[in-house]
């Protein structure tokens, strides 16, 4: 399959977090998180389930998964930051 991108929707998703093997779900919840923290915004996790078409479990869940790979710090499942992309075969 080709793919032809004639759009600039100005998110870029680093090849290295693609091929991380985060489920769908996390990789999913990752990019939601990205656009809002890039527009300012936040949401609890009922609204980015319904958002993101999961449910409240899915989403708690994919926080973990993403805290796990340190793509993001967890404080409580209302406190999120996002930490910067290391190469984790860069550092070995």
């Amino acid at each position: 399959m080709t793919i032809h991108n004639n759009r600039d929707i100005g998110v870029f998703i680093p090849s290295q977090i693609d091929d991380l093997g985060l489920s769908i779900f996390a990789f999913r919840v990752y990019v939601r998180l990205i656009r809002l923290s890039g527009q300012g915004k936040s949401e609890s996790i009922a609204e980015m389930a319904q958002s993101c078409g999961m449910g409240r479990t899915e989403i708690t869940m994919s926080l973990s998964e993403l805290s796990n790979f340190s793509l993001i710090e967890l404080r409580g499942m209302n406190d999120i930051t996002l930490l910067p992309f290391a190469d984790k075969e860069a550092g070995q």
